[in-house]
Order: C-alpha cells, then structure tokens, then sequence
C-alpha cells in the first residue's frame, strides 16, 4: 500500500488542459462580516450599502492565501479591513456595479500589512 501526503503538496510547470476551476461563493455581507481563511478563493459579493469585510489574520499560517473578491451590487462599496477591524497600511476598497480585486496575504505579523492588492479594475 502507498500513502500520499497531501498538505503542502505544490505542483509545478501543471498544465490544466480542460480548464482551472476554483471554488466559487456568493453572499450578502452585512458591516463587519468576517471572511474566513477556509473559504473559497472566488468571493462575489451583493452588499446592501457600503461595508467593512474583516480579512483572516496574517501569519506563516495565511500566507500566500488569496482572495478574488467581486462586487456584484450597486448598494455600496466594500472596504476589507484586517481581523481586528483596523485599516491596512494601503487601503483596499472594492468599487460598486462590478468592482473586484485580487489580494494575497502577505504573512506579516503587522496586521495592517498582512494583505496587499495583487490587482484590481482600480485605476
């Protein structure tokens, strides 16, 4: 018999023929809604009016982690904040009607600068 371990596994130089398929989630965020670290990574949210998205915690844990995060509504814009409800040292906001960003945790122990934007349809 064989076993496979599969945490941390990394594959290199894959070619995925058929497609890259990620998880996908929607929701209705309320102010202060906490976006856990076992989530998927494709996040498209309808808010009714403007809100504050907690990220998960920045550690050796959550680095590397990543998040698209799409605002589908036109209710409000999204501000993603860290874990503890504070701004980051670069504030990430996710626009009305069709904004999104791509973040990745950065793994600092400073919470202002665990999450940065890797992209975005900000100008």
């Amino acid at each position: 018999m064989s076993r496979v371990n599969e945490n941390d596994s990394r594959s290199v130089g894959a070619y995925h023929a058929g497609g890259f398929k990620l998880g996908v989630c929607e929701l209705v965020p309320a102010n202060d809604y906490v976006l856990s670290a076992k989530m998927p990574p494709v996040v498209i949210m309808t808010p009714a009016g403007a809100v504050d998205v907690l990220m998960p915690a920045s550690s050796a844990e959550t680095k590397g982690l990543t998040f698209w995060i799409y605002n589908v509504g036109a209710g409000g814009i999204i501000t993603l904040k860290t874990s503890t409800d504070a701004a980051f040292a670069t504030a990430i906001t996710v626009a009305v009607s069709g904004g999104w960003v791509m973040v990745v945790c950065t793994g600092s122990p400073t919470a202002n600068l665990g999450w940065r934007v890797v992209a975005s349809n900000l100008p």
